[in-house]
């Protein structure tokens, strides 16, 4: 339950700073990349490294960057996310105490790193989800948010050939999931049917996320879809609203391959550990 409450906690805080720097395209971009950083570095040293990692907290901090700055109703919004990290964790309450049982003492060990491997890799990783940002809100596209949360789905991948795999899958199964989420459209669905679904979604998500990645996306794009453009849009512009949703996912998932590659290239690493040495040396000769 303290695990569950902090992360709530921080996928509120996420959000909130995202609302707050949504007033530009430049500096929200360059916060994005500090919070992917931040976010990143902090998980690796608290241990939290299993899937899905920092995903929710970019993804939050993501959608609320790209919605229209208006300061007089960003308490509301913290409020309605607020509600909801508060009914996640009334339920989590509840499944904890039908499921209590005493677990052994085992411990997952980590592997260990070089001390420099964790800032070189949070850099990276902050870098690629700022850049990604950047060039959809350069491309004036209309949800840019797609494309930084697409971006830091396939760099979570553990290597190189992982990340590629993953931008593969990524990209199939949401043109397999878009097809499905356009018929379902066209029968203009009622809002009863969309909250259904969406339970119904999540539940199969939680299940296929850990056997089939490919087949797990087909869901998640649908899940996705009706999570964020459940309104009338979905089925007033339905043609117009899945090509933008595919060439955003198309261009994160893009950007993420190319940032798995810079992230486990050995040559960055080992150039930009250099740079770090040699910067906090000169730091420290300039204190003294």
């Amino acid at each position: 339950m303290i695990l569950l409450m902090a992360c709530c906690f921080c996928i509120m805080v996420s959000y909130s700073l995202g609302l707050f720097f949504s007033f530009s395209f430049f500096v929200a971009s360059c916060f994005l990349a500090i919070l992917a950083f931040a976010i990143h570095y902090t998980l690796y040293r608290l241990g939290l490294t299993r899937p899905p990692g920092n995903f929710f907290f970019i993804m939050s901090a993501s959608i609320a960057i790209c919605t229209p700055f208006h300061p007089e109703k960003i308490p509301e919004k913290i409020g309605f996310m607020a509600m909801g990290t508060i009914l996640t964790c009334g339920i989590g309450l509840i499944y904890s105490l039908l499921t209590l049982k005493e677990k052994g003492g085992s411990e997952t060990l980590l592997p260990t790193k070089n001390p420099y491997t964790n800032t070189v890799e949070s850099i990276i990783f902050g870098v690629f989800v700022g850049l990604s940002l950047g060039k959809a809100f350069l491309l004036k596209l209309e949800n840019p948010y797609w494309v930084p949360v697409s971006c830091a789905a396939v760099m979570q991948g553990a290597s190189s050939k992982h990340v590629w795999l993953r931008g593969v899958q990524r990209i199939a199964g949401t043109l397999a999931g878009l097809g499905l989420t356009w018929l379902i459209a066209t029968f203009n669905p009622s809002s009863l049917f969309i909250a259904i679904s969406i339970i119904l979604l999540q539940m199969i998500v939680e299940f296929l996320v850990v056997r089939n990645y490919t087949v797990a996306v087909v869901f998640i794009t649908i899940l996705a879809v009706f999570l964020a453009e459940s309104g009338s849009q979905m089925t007033r512009h339905t043609d117009l609203l899945f090509t933008a949703r595919l060439v955003d996912i198309i261009l994160g998932s893009f950007i993420g391959v190319i940032g798995g590659w810079v992230l486990f290239n050995e040559h960055v690493h080992y150039h930009t550990t250099l740079r770090i040495r040699k910067a906090k040396f000169m730091i420290k000769k300039k204190s003294k």
